[in-house]
Parts: C-alpha cells; structure tokens; sequence
C-alpha cells in the first residue's frame, strides 16, 4: 500500500501574518524562512497524525483488491477513481456503481467495498500498481476549515524550530519534542482515529 501526492493543497493552514505575530519580533529578512516553518511543521503534523489539512487530490497504490480498501489519508472527502489492470494488462476505470464507500466521518479511515451482489474484478497478477484509488482528503480548502488544534500545534511547532535552530550534521541529537508540544499533541482531542 503507497500513498502518492497528486495535486498538492495551494494555501498553508497558517497565514505567514499570524506565524510572525506569534513568534513575534520577526526580522523582515526571515519572512521566507518562518514560512518555509509553517510548511515543514504543517507536513510533520500530517504525517504524525495521517491527515491531510488543506484539500488536495491523492493515490492510494495497491497491489491487489483486498476484501475491503481502507484510506488512511484523512479526512477523505470524495472517491474520485478506482482503476485497475484487468488480466489482460489494460489500465480499466471501475465503474461507479461497482463499488460503495463510507467517508461521512472525518475522522475515521475511508472505506471502499465492492456494491452489493458485486465483486472485484479480476486483476493482472504480479504488479506492485495493479490497483490505483485516486480521491480527495483534507479538511477544505481554506484555513479556517482546519480544526483548530491543528492550526495551534502547528505554530508551536513552527515557533520552537525557529528558536531552536540547529547546524545540519547537528539535527540527529534531536530526540524528543519539547514537553509543551508533546503534552499538547498527546492530550488534544483528535478524533477517534487519531494517528
């Protein structure tokens, strides 16, 4: 199972404005580093808790159709596509009503499932790409749709990069998040699936 990026998200969930009011007394030559900190905070944070912030279009590679296709790329907002590679190796699109989903809950994973009466076609066997789910996650595809713990982990993250910066060969020594920032992302309601 992979996960490829498609169409990236065209907005940060941070404006740069709010980053340097938070971290305050920001030099004007460091505006392109501080939002160069809003993008590295904003994609650990949806690594470590699988989602996707602001809209964008993602893959989800399968080697074969399991009994149910699970997406773990949350919030899903829409299955756009289910392809495969029939037994006779042509890239097939599967048709709408082939399968159901269930991505109502924002934060459970989305799930795909052959229709009722149906089963999944048969594949070409020994591709690591047989399968290819393209659909949608992210909360909108504004900042102000992002739930707000997020927007804040994010600018404590973003504010203790920028005050804690380290030479290249020093960054491994970095172990541990700071206690504020790991109490926050382990106490912070995230959902019954959070990560």
């Amino acid at each position: 199972m992979t996960y490829r990026l498609m169409t990236a998200a065209v907005k940060e969930p941070v404006a740069l404005g709010e980053a340097l009011d938070h971290l305050r007394g920001v030099d004007g030559e460091e505006h392109a580093y501080v939002a160069d900190l809003i993008a590295r905070a904003r994609r650990w944070v949806e690594r470590q808790k699988d989602r996707q912030l602001i809209t964008a279009t993602w893959e989800l590679v399968l080697p074969c159709f399991p009994g149910e296709i699970e997406i773990r790329k949350l919030p899903v907002q829409l299955i756009a596509s289910i392809k495969y590679y029939n037994s006779a190796g042509v890239l097939t699109t599967l048709a709408a009503g082939g399968y159901q989903s269930l991505i109502a809950d924002p934060d459970e994973p989305g799930r795909i499932m052959p229709a009722y009466s149906k089963s999944w076609p048969t594949i070409r066997g020994g591709l690591y790409e047989a399968v290819v789910v393209n659909f949608k996650a992210g909360y909108g595809d504004d900042p102000e749709d992002v739930p707000e713990e997020y927007h804040h982990l994010i600018l404590l993250l973003a504010g203790h990069m920028h005050e804690h910066r380290l030479p290249a060969d020093a960054a491994p020594e970095v172990k541990e998040l700071p206690l504020a920032i790991q109490s926050f992302l382990d106490a912070a309601e995230w959902g019954r699936y959070g990560g």
